[in-house]
């Protein structure tokens, strides 16, 4: 009996504190029938009055296939992408320009020819923006460069998650300049024709002489892995940056600078050692044409 007793007690106190608590709950209620907010309250959400949150799982899914998508077009044109240090939203580039020994005369020789007859100038090295919505830098080569056969520079520019256009440019300029963009354009070779056969204007003009083009981004730096030719190549670029979003302004006239710089110098392409980004300049060697007719003379060449 004594049992039954307290069972009905604990059954008293159970229902009393439930309806304490639904006491409770309906003086919490303002005069328009909202609920106030309380902590201990059980709130039953209407699913018309859910926000739906972006799906995030969804969200990276899509950024990953856009990746890829980028991937597979990089591929087609022939564009590769070298990891670069970022630095508070700046990519640190660094540059290296050498020599390197050729079995015909190339850029180095004809950047000698030129200085020889017009020793004020200077070899100037840009890195400038060709859409307009990036960062232009320079740097003077130093006069020991041939002797050297080497100079390193580290430019910084800022970066982010939209595609940039860029060009890096080698010329002969004046003293004070710090643009190639706007210098002449020519074949190497008519270079050294004007030079053999000593044409008195030659070397006085002011020439571009080596020229890669790159797009920035926060994923690094991204070039052509060859030296592209035929046009297409440069329509499936400029879809390529449509793809990225990349600004379409003046987009015709850069894919259009391009093509006729990368196919008119015909400079070879970057190469990165995990760490620099080294320019080569071909320069005529005779022990160059030994290595090759040697590499040329084995067996299943």
């Amino acid at each position: 009996m004594k049992n039954l007793s307290i069972a009905v007690v604990a059954l008293l106190v159970v229902f009393g504190a439930l309806f304490w608590r639904k006491v409770q709950r309906v003086s919490s209620e303002n005069l328009s029938g909202e609920v106030k907010d309380d902590k201990n309250s059980i709130h039953i959400l209407d699913p018309r009055d859910v926000v739906k949150a972006p799906n995030i799982l969804e969200r990276r899914t899509q950024n990953q296939l856009e990746k890829i998508k980028w991937d597979r077009s990089q591929r087609k044109i022939g564009l590769s992408t070298y990891p670069i240090p970022i630095v508070n939203h700046e990519a640190i580039l660094e540059f290296e320009i050498a020599t390197t020994g050729a079995c015909f005369p190339g850029d180095a020789n004809a950047i000698a020819m030129e200085l020889k007859s017009s020793p004020s100038h200077k070899v100037l090295a840009t890195l400038e923006s060709l859409s307009g919505d990036g960062k232009s830098l320079s740097w003077d080569l130093p006069k020991t460069f041939f002797s050297a056969g080497k100079a390193g520079h580290e430019f910084r520019l800022p970066v982010s998650s939209d595609p940039v256009q860029y060009a890096f440019y080698l010329c002969t300029a004046d003293s004070s300049d710090t643009s190639c963009r706007s210098k002449t354009v020519k074949d190497i070779n008519e270079i050294f024709t004007e030079h053999i056969q000593k044409n008195p204007q030659a070397g006085k003009e002011l020439r571009n002489i080596f020229f890669q083009y790159f797009i920035l981004d926060e994923r690094g730096l991204t070039a052509f892995a060859d030296t592209p030719k035929g046009a297409q190549r440069f329509e499936d670029l400029k879809k390529y940056l449509q793809e990225r979003r990349s600004s379409e302004k003046k987009m015709d006239e850069v894919i259009g600078l391009t093509k006729k710089n990368t196919q008119t110098l015909a400079s070879l392409p970057f190469q990165f050692d995990g760490k620099k980004l080294k320019v080569e300049l071909p320069e005529y060697r005779p022990e160059a044409c030994a290595k090759s007719q040697k590499t040329q003379g084995r067996p299943g060449q």
